[in-house]
């Protein structure tokens, strides 16, 4: 999430996330950026969506959400209500800048 202006925040998702059970390997790394406009202070706003373990919090979409830091970096693992799951690892995360990058 990138700062846009005073109550707007940019979420990139850069996906190199794999599905469990689902696909063998990898899935090859595409970028989305998406941009969304908010009725409150983006201090509030960050501090609801500025958790990479938080997701389930506020997605509804999500049933369960667990992290782990490995040596090579935080991942979490994204349940869906379906109980499709993905692998996705935090590559950049700043309360300085309000940015988060997975």
């Amino acid at each position: 999430m990138n700062r846009k202006n005073n109550n707007s925040l940019a979420l990139k998702s850069m996906r190199s996330t794999s599905q469990i059970g689902k696909q063998k390997k990898p899935s090859a790394q595409a970028e989305v950026t998406v941009t969304a406009g908010f009725q409150f202070p983006l201090e509030c706003v960050w501090k609801k969506l500025g958790r990479f373990s938080s997701i389930e919090n506020w997605q509804s979409a999500v049933k369960y959400c667990a992290t782990n830091e490995r040596d090579d970096g935080i991942y979490r693992v994204v349940v869906m209500q379906d109980d499709t799951a993905f692998v996705e690892r935090l590559e950049l995360l700043s309360h300085d800048t309000t940015t988060i990058a997975y």
